[in-house]
C-alpha cells in the first residue's frame, strides 16, 4: 500500500513539473527559431527556414555570425560549418555516454568484475571526451550568439551574453528581442555580404 501512495505522490508531483518543463522547451524553441528566422530573412541570408529545423538552426546561427564578422570586420570565420559539425559531434558523444552508462550499470549488476572494470575505463574516457566536446561546442555557440547580439543590440550584447551563459533562462527572450534590430550592422545594406 505504501508503494502505491509513493507512486501516486510522485506522479502528482512530477507530472505537472514535466509538463511545465516541456512547455518551456517548446516556447524556447519557438522563440529562438522565430528570432533567427526573422534576422536571417531581413538580412538576406539564404534559406532562413533552416532556423526551424533541429541541427540546421546551428547552421543558421553560424550564418548570422559569419555575416556579422564579414560585414563589420572583413573576417571569414565559417562558424556556420563549425557549429553544425560540433553540434552533431556533441549529440553523438552525449548519446554514446548515456548508452554507455546504461551498459555499465547492467554489467555492474551482473557481477562480472573484469567486464565492469573495462566498461568503467571506457565510460571514463567517453565522459572526458564528452566534457571536451561540450566545452568546444559551447565556446563556438556562445561566440556566434555574441555576434548575433552585437549585430542586433550592441549596447546590451555583453549583458545578454553573460546572463545567457550563467542563467540560461532568459536566452530565448533576449534572442527574440533582437529579431527586429540591426543596430550593430553597417548602415548601408550594400555593405552586408551575402552568406551562402
Amino acid at each position: 500500500m505504501e508503494s502505491i501512495v509513493i507512486l501516486v505522490v510522485m506522479f502528482v508531483f512530477w507530472l505537472p513539473l514535466m509538463l511545465v518543463l516541456i512547455g518551456y522547451l517548446v516556447v524556447t524553441y519557438i522563440l529562438q527559431s522565430k528570432a533567427m528566422y526573422a534576422i536571417a530573412q531581413r538580412r538576406g541570408i539564404e534559406n532562413p527556414w533552416m532556423a526551424w529545423v533541429p541541427f540546421c538552426n546551428s547552421w543558421m546561427l553560424g550564418a548570422i555570425s559569419d555575416q556579422y564578422q564579414q560585414a563589420v570586420w572583413g573576417d571569414v570565420k565559417n562558424r556556420r560549418k563549425s557549429l553544425l559539425i560540433w553540434h552533431i559531434v556533441y549529440t553523438v558523444v552525449i548519446s554514446i555516454y548515456m548508452n554507455g552508462y546504461m551498459i555499465f550499470m547492467f554489467a555492474a549488476e551482473e557481477g562480472d568484475e573484469e567486464l565492469t572494470m573495462v566498461l568503467a575505463l571506457l565510460f571514463v574516457m567517453v565522459a572526458l571526451a564528452m566534457i571536451a566536446v561540450s566545452v568546444i561546442y559551447m565556446i563556438q555557440y556562445y561566440k556566434a550568439l555574441f555576434d548575433l547580439f552585437r549585430s542586433s543590440d550592441p549596447g546590451r550584447s555583453m549583458m545578454y551574453l553573460m546572463l545567457s551563459i550563467f542563467v540560461q533562462f532568459p536566452l530565448p527572450f533576449f534572442m527574440y528581442s533582437c529579431r527586429n534590430k540591426d543596430d550593430g550592422m553597417p548602415a548601408a545594406p550594400a555593405q552586408i555580404p551575402e552568406i551562402t
